[in-house]
């Protein structure tokens, strides 16, 4: 499980510094101009910035299903994960950066959680 919470860690470290990077002119190649490509690198900023947490949270809970557990990573994901974004997430009307934090908690607790349904017994 080692290598795959190693290669898991390193793809989103590396997809979050390509995003980081590459930001601008990416979303300026699709079209992105002015404002709406600021709110555009905002959102990519923060959302790219839990692309390690997604892939540790997804191999976590691939590990889970790989036991034959598939009840406590769904579960799991559902009720912790989405419950935090309904509870934590960006209020009506608020910048896209908000939304994209809140998908950044959900992104960081929830493989907490699956790591410690895993391992934590």
């Amino acid at each position: 499980m080692l290598h795959a919470v190693f290669i898991s860690a390193l793809l989103g470290l590396l997809i979050s510094a390509l995003v980081l990077i590459w930001g601008r002119p990416l979303i300026s190649l699709i079209g992105g101009r002015e404002a709406a490509l600021d709110e555009a690198l905002a959102y990519a900023g923060v959302a790219f910035a839990d692309a390690t947490a997604i892939w540790l949270l997804n191999a976590f809970a691939s590990s889970l299903r790989g036991a034959s557990d598939m009840q406590k990573p769904s579960l799991t994901l559902l009720l912790v994960g989405r419950g935090l974004l309904v509870r934590y997430g960006a209020p009506v009307g608020s910048m896209f950066a908000h939304i994209s934090a809140a998908m950044l908690i959900y992104g960081v607790v929830t493989a907490l959680t699956v790591y410690y349904v895993r391992w934590g017994d």
